[in-house]
């Protein structure tokens, strides 16, 4: 049985697997982030101190500036390519935009409640309304395009 948070990585190693001749591999189609998003049981440890609830994530949208939340994981290939641009956009564009990056590895609940399934996913709110999301890796020029588009 293999499985990880998104899928992704477990995916590859069933490939793997199968290509080094085992005969049964069982992958979870979608990780643990699509388990959870089905509200299946699940045994937990003790829950992250750092993890933010809906009430503080609505206040954290509740702004007249733009807010741009980035999901993701430390582990996350294409999280980790998008951090440095995100950062930048953060410092470049603070007046207009605040950027808000939270680790779905420390917010299981939150992302269930949000509908985030699968890493990176960008979230764009203007007035605490949702008017943009992006699911997977995207160019730092497409991000700054849906910025100055609203």
């Amino acid at each position: 049985m293999v499985y990880c948070l998104s899928g992704g990585r477990s995916s590859s190693a069933a490939e793997t697997m199968r290509k080094s001749g085992f005969k049964e591999v069982y992958e979870m189609d979608g990780g643990m982030m699509q388990w959870r998003a089905q509200k299946l049981p699940e045994v937990t440890g003790t829950p992250s101190s750092d993890a933010i609830s809906m009430t503080q994530y609505n206040t954290f949208i509740n702004s007249e500036k733009l807010v741009l939340v980035d999901f993701y994981a430390e582990w996350c290939g294409p999280c980790k390519k998008m951090e440095p641009y995100l950062h930048k956009i953060a410092e470049d564009s603070k007046e207009h935009v605040t950027v808000i990056r939270i680790d779905a590895d420390k917010n299981p609940d939150l992302c269930r409640q949000l509908n985030v399934t699968a890493l990176p996913v960008l979230k764009l709110y203007k007035n605490k309304e949702l008017i943009w999301d992006h699911l997977g890796f995207i160019e730092e020029g497409k991000v700054r395009e849906q910025l100055n588009a609203n």
